[in-house]
């Protein structure tokens, strides 16, 4: 993802609209936000490649996963408030898949075009890197509606229209899935806070009001956050003459097809000679194509770790 592209701009009536989505799905619109362009025409195919998704995520997401999750997108109603009435429409309108190209074409339902575009003022801005590195769904969310506030600091909403916007509450049958308050707390929001502060440039606090015995409003005091655990990736550029051609290809290998996290390519170019990455990437590509391997990112670190001890299997790694 270009550096320069990963801050995106999203209409602020998608930042607050009630939609239910997997996080697989969310990230795939995030990487489509990453593209687009106010001159664009109107039938123009946005192209995603998996392996740039995989390697942000640093995980693997099978073919049909990514399948599934875009003919969940193209049938995904978002439920958009406007001056009159609302809107129900989809993001996308079709997902064509190239094989052997690790790549898939999508295309913006036309509906949706003026909320993507003619922004004005209207709109909240926030990092998509950071956004896909959050694991789950409803700090996603969060992270998009603090955002819009993260000027001011303050946002208040009521629990209900929160609860609305996170679609964690039927619209026909009005039954919640966290109806007791402190599944509520435990299972979305104190997931959130520790989930930005870990990985986004915001992090936040919250406080409840009540009216008379019953929690009705929610507080976020938003900062920027400043805290060293949010790791920022290292860059290790192509284009920088102090890796020659094989290396250079060898590193970009190391992200796309072996899956391996930014800090742990970096450990690795800093310790093993570039003869011995390039034997034991060979090594890990027999067993690939053995079928032996079934998940290629955790193999190739233990494999490189068993034989050079870089401590490449730890969670974290503060570069």
């Amino acid at each position: 993802m270009d550096k320069q592209k990963e801050i995106v701009l999203q209409h602020n009536a998608i930042t607050t609209a009630r939609y239910d989505i997997s996080a697989t799905e969310k990230n795939i619109v995030y990487m489509l936000l990453t593209k687009l362009q106010e001159d664009d025409p109107v039938d123009k195919k946005y192209i995603v490649r998996v392996q740039e998704l995989m390697s942000i995520t640093d995980h693997v997401i099978d073919y049909k996963q990514f399948k599934l999750a875009t003919e969940r997108l193209i049938g995904r109603v978002l439920t958009i408030n406007e001056k009159h009435g609302f809107l129900q429409v989809s993001i996308i309108s079709s997902a064509r898949y190239l094989l052997n190209s690790g790549t898939i074409e999508l295309r913006v339902d036309p509906t949706i075009r003026p909320y993507l575009f003619a922004l004005k003022n209207n709109f909240t801005s926030f990092n998509a890197r950071m956004a896909i590195k959050l694991r789950s769904k409803h700090s996603k969310r969060i992270y998009e509606m603090l955002s819009q506030y993260k000027d001011t600091g303050i946002m208040r909403v009521s629990i209900h229209e929160l609860k609305g916007r996170l679609d964690l509450i039927n619209v026909v049958s009005k039954k919640e899935k966290y109806k007791k308050h402190s599944m509520f707390t435990e299972k979305v929001l104190e997931v959130a806070k520790k989930e930005l502060s870990d990985k986004t440039d915001i992090e936040f606090a919250y406080t409840f009001q009540k009216i008379g015995r019953k929690y009705s409003d929610i507080e976020f005091k938003i900062k920027k956050n400043s805290s060293k655990k949010v790791r920022k990736d290292v860059v290790l550029s192509l284009d920088n003459s102090e890796f020659p051609p094989r290396m250079a290809d060898m590193i970009e290998r190391m992200h796309t097809k072996f899956h391996l996290s930014p800090w742990q390519v970096k450990l690795i170019v800093e310790n093993v000679s570039e003869r011995e990455i390039g034997k034991t990437l060979y090594g890990i590509s027999v067993k690939m194509s053995d079928d032996e391997i079934r998940s290629i990112g955790a193999f190739t670190a233990q494999t490189f770790e068993n034989k050079y001890q870089l401590g490449l299997m730890g969670k974290k790694h503060n570069s």
